[in-house]
């Protein structure tokens, strides 16, 4: 691995690289391996990374660097992407991306304040012989939307409406997975 900086860092045959980066590449590769082969160390042997110094995969002090998940998402999209022509029987179709994210905080008319985070997901891409998948994330974060009732437990929200959204995953002989409607 070519890394120059500080930051966080892993030990062992990868030298040191953002864990993000890592996380990102590691994914993409087992994602499109042979899912008979246990992961393990030689799974990664053969990945490297060009990370260099100041950039949004290797950012300096003070750089923000919240929404950690957006870049590791975005990076796994571009090595799986980068493969398509020379993997069409494997690679599936873009995913709806990015994971939105809304926080509610407050306070009950008890006094009692909450926090909650509620995730607002859309769908994975569709597959060379398979739709995608509904309302789920992929690539590194793989969640699913809260349940109303949970939801509704842990805050004074109320939802009027969840649904999946129509003819959201595309056209096609195997559609993309819908995307969800919530009011």
């Amino acid at each position: 691995c070519d890394f120059e900086g500080t930051g966080p860092q892993t030990k062992g045959p990868f030298n040191a690289v953002p864990s993000g980066s890592q996380a990102a590449a590691y994914f993409a590769v087992r994602a499109l391996t042979d899912t008979t082969i246990a992961t393990n160390g030689g799974c990664f042997r053969p990945v490297t990374l060009h990370l260099p110094k100041g950039t949004l995969v290797n950012p300096v002090e003070p750089a923000p660097v919240n929404s950690r998940t957006a870049t590791i998402k975005r990076i796994t999209s571009v090595i799986i992407g980068a493969l398509k022509n020379a993997m069409p029987h494997k690679v599936p179709a873009d995913g709806s991306s990015e994971l939105h994210v809304l926080m509610f905080g407050g306070q009950w008319a008890s006094g009692k304040r909450f926090v909650v985070g509620e995730f607002t997901a859309g769908g994975s891409g569709g597959g060379p012989h398979k739709d995608g998948v509904d309302v789920i994330e992929t690539d590194g974060s793989n969640c699913m939307n809260l349940p109303v009732e949970a939801l509704e437990l842990e805050a004074p929200i109320r939802v009027h409406r969840m649904a999946l959204r129509p003819d959201s995953g595309g056209a096609g002989r195997f559609r993309g997975g819908l995307g969800c409607v919530r009011e």
